[in-house]
Protein backbone atom coordinates (compact mmCIF):
# COMPACT_ATOMS: atom_id res chain seq x y z
CA UNK A 1 0.00 0.00 0.00
CA UNK A 2 1.18 3.47 -0.85
CA UNK A 3 2.31 5.70 2.03
CA UNK A 4 0.24 8.79 2.85
CA UNK A 5 1.74 12.13 1.84
CA UNK A 6 0.92 15.55 3.18
CA UNK A 7 0.15 18.35 0.73
CA UNK A 8 0.44 21.79 2.28
CA UNK A 9 -1.33 24.81 0.84
CA UNK A 10 -0.24 28.09 2.43
CA UNK A 11 -2.57 30.78 3.67
CA UNK A 12 -3.33 33.61 1.25
CA UNK A 13 -5.07 36.96 1.49
CA UNK A 14 -8.24 35.36 0.10
CA UNK A 15 -7.93 32.25 2.26
CA UNK A 16 -6.08 32.94 5.54
CA UNK A 17 -6.25 29.32 6.73
CA UNK A 18 -3.45 26.94 5.84
CA UNK A 19 -4.83 23.72 4.36
CA UNK A 20 -3.12 20.38 4.94
CA UNK A 21 -4.41 17.55 2.77
CA UNK A 22 -3.44 13.96 3.45
CA UNK A 23 -3.33 11.98 0.22
CA UNK A 24 -2.79 8.38 -0.79
CA UNK A 25 -2.14 8.39 -4.49
CA UNK A 26 -4.88 10.58 -5.93
CA UNK A 27 -7.27 9.89 -3.05
CA UNK A 28 -7.94 12.59 -0.47
CA UNK A 29 -8.09 10.79 2.92
CA UNK A 30 -7.82 13.66 5.43
CA UNK A 31 -7.66 17.42 5.83
CA UNK A 32 -6.92 20.07 8.45
CA UNK A 33 -7.37 23.84 8.46
CA UNK A 34 -4.95 25.82 10.62
CA UNK A 35 -4.79 29.56 11.09
CA UNK A 36 -2.21 31.67 12.95
CA UNK A 37 -3.17 34.59 15.19
CA UNK A 38 -0.86 36.91 17.10
CA UNK A 39 -3.51 38.24 19.50
CA UNK A 40 -4.35 38.01 22.34
CA UNK A 41 -1.29 35.71 22.46
CA UNK A 42 0.59 33.97 19.64
CA UNK A 43 -1.28 30.77 18.77
CA UNK A 44 -2.42 28.46 16.01
CA UNK A 45 -6.13 27.74 15.82
CA UNK A 46 -7.12 24.31 14.52
CA UNK A 47 -10.42 24.99 12.83
CA UNK A 48 -10.96 21.53 11.44
CA UNK A 49 -9.34 18.12 11.24
CA UNK A 50 -11.07 15.13 9.70
CA UNK A 51 -10.76 12.03 7.61
CA UNK A 52 -12.85 10.55 4.84
CA UNK A 53 -15.60 8.33 6.26
CA UNK A 54 -14.28 5.23 4.54
CA UNK A 55 -10.73 5.94 5.78
CA UNK A 56 -11.40 6.24 9.51
CA UNK A 57 -9.61 4.12 12.12
CA UNK A 58 -6.46 3.99 9.98
CA UNK A 59 -4.42 6.62 11.85
CA UNK A 60 -4.84 9.45 9.33
CA UNK A 61 -6.37 11.84 11.85
CA UNK A 62 -3.47 11.05 14.18
CA UNK A 63 -1.02 11.92 11.38
CA UNK A 64 -2.68 15.30 10.89
CA UNK A 65 -2.64 15.97 14.65
CA UNK A 66 1.03 14.89 14.84
CA UNK A 67 1.87 17.42 12.13
CA UNK A 68 -0.02 20.19 13.93
CA UNK A 69 1.44 19.47 17.37
CA UNK A 70 4.97 19.19 15.98
CA UNK A 71 4.61 22.70 14.56
CA UNK A 72 3.39 24.01 17.93
CA UNK A 73 6.32 22.50 19.79
CA UNK A 74 8.87 23.59 17.17
CA UNK A 75 7.63 27.19 17.19
CA UNK A 76 6.86 27.40 20.92
CA UNK A 77 3.32 28.54 20.09
CA UNK A 78 0.08 27.52 21.71
CA UNK A 79 -2.61 25.48 20.02
CA UNK A 80 -6.31 26.16 20.41
CA UNK A 81 -9.22 24.12 19.13
CA UNK A 82 -12.95 24.14 19.68
CA UNK A 83 -14.50 20.68 19.50
CA UNK A 84 -18.25 20.93 20.00
CA UNK A 85 -18.77 17.22 19.30
CA UNK A 86 -16.36 16.17 22.05
CA UNK A 87 -17.94 18.74 24.38
CA UNK A 88 -21.50 17.52 23.77
CA UNK A 89 -20.46 13.89 24.21
CA UNK A 90 -19.10 14.88 27.64
CA UNK A 91 -16.60 13.42 30.05
CA UNK A 92 -15.56 9.98 28.89
CA UNK A 93 -16.03 10.90 25.23
CA UNK A 94 -13.54 9.03 23.02
CA UNK A 95 -12.72 12.36 21.36
CA UNK A 96 -11.90 14.08 24.65
CA UNK A 97 -9.87 11.09 25.72
CA UNK A 98 -7.90 11.17 22.48
CA UNK A 99 -7.08 14.86 22.90
CA UNK A 100 -6.18 14.46 26.58
CA UNK A 101 -3.87 11.50 25.86
CA UNK A 102 -2.09 13.75 23.37
CA UNK A 103 -1.53 16.43 26.04
CA UNK A 104 -4.42 18.77 25.23
CA UNK A 105 -6.19 20.34 28.20
CA UNK A 106 -9.88 21.10 28.26
CA UNK A 107 -10.95 24.46 29.62
CA UNK A 108 -13.72 23.58 32.11
CA UNK A 109 -17.32 24.29 31.03
CA UNK A 110 -16.28 25.06 27.46
CA UNK A 111 -15.62 23.14 24.25
CA UNK A 112 -12.13 24.68 24.10
CA UNK A 113 -8.98 22.60 24.33
CA UNK A 114 -5.45 23.98 24.48
CA UNK A 115 -1.94 22.67 23.91
CA UNK A 116 1.31 24.33 24.96
CA UNK A 117 -0.56 27.28 26.48
CA UNK A 118 1.57 30.19 27.76
CA UNK A 119 1.28 31.15 31.44
CA UNK A 120 -1.26 33.81 32.35
CA UNK A 121 -3.90 32.96 29.76
CA UNK A 122 -7.20 32.24 31.50
CA UNK A 123 -10.42 30.45 30.60
CA UNK A 124 -12.33 33.69 30.02
CA UNK A 125 -9.64 34.88 27.57
CA UNK A 126 -10.00 31.63 25.66
CA UNK A 127 -13.81 31.70 25.59
CA UNK A 128 -13.72 35.19 24.07
CA UNK A 129 -10.97 34.18 21.69
CA UNK A 130 -12.76 31.08 20.43
CA UNK A 131 -16.08 32.89 19.94
CA UNK A 132 -14.38 35.33 17.58
CA UNK A 133 -12.27 32.64 15.88
CA UNK A 134 -15.30 30.43 15.23
CA UNK A 135 -17.01 33.28 13.38
CA UNK A 136 -13.88 34.09 11.39
CA UNK A 137 -13.15 30.47 10.62
CA UNK A 138 -16.70 29.81 9.40
CA UNK A 139 -16.19 32.54 6.81
CA UNK A 140 -12.71 31.24 5.97
CA UNK A 141 -13.88 27.64 5.60
CA UNK A 142 -16.44 28.65 3.00
CA UNK A 143 -13.75 30.23 0.87
CA UNK A 144 -11.44 27.24 1.44
CA UNK A 145 -14.02 24.79 0.09
CA UNK A 146 -13.35 26.13 -3.36
CA UNK A 147 -9.60 25.60 -2.81
CA UNK A 148 -9.80 21.93 -1.72
CA UNK A 149 -8.82 20.75 -5.15
CA UNK A 150 -5.45 22.46 -4.64
CA UNK A 151 -3.49 24.54 -7.11
CA UNK A 152 -4.42 24.28 -10.76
Amino acid sequence: MEKPRLEKYPATAESPAKINRLMIGDKHVGVSYVQYFSRPFPHYYLGYVGTATDEREKGYGRMLMDEFESKLLATGRAGVLNDMLAYHNGVGSPLLGMYERRGWQRIPHTSVLTFNLPPGVGAEDLRKLVAVRKQQFARTSKSNQSNRAGPK
